[in-house]
């Protein structure tokens, strides 16, 4: 389902899209390393807020949609 299939069927169902949001350009939990990954989270977060600024936003893992009814 795209994202224009999600707002269109719930605004038909009688609320409005409010706001869109995307977060998370690294994954939060990698698959191996945890106590490494872990150690360079604050250079992950400022990677990860220079990423979203970017064109490369299109591929950020997590999105939010806010509807108000």
């Amino acid at each position: 389902m795209s994202l224009q299939e999600i707002v269109d069927a719930v605004q038909e169902r009688g609320s409005r899209l409010v706001e869109i949001g995307v977060t998370d350009m690294i994954p939060a939990f990698p698959p191996s390393g945890l106590g490494l990954y872990k150690r360079l989270a604050p250079l992950r977060s400022v990677i990860d807020r220079s990423l979203l600024r970017t064109p490369a936003i299109k591929y950020a893992h997590h999105m939010s949609l806010v509807f108000q009814r």
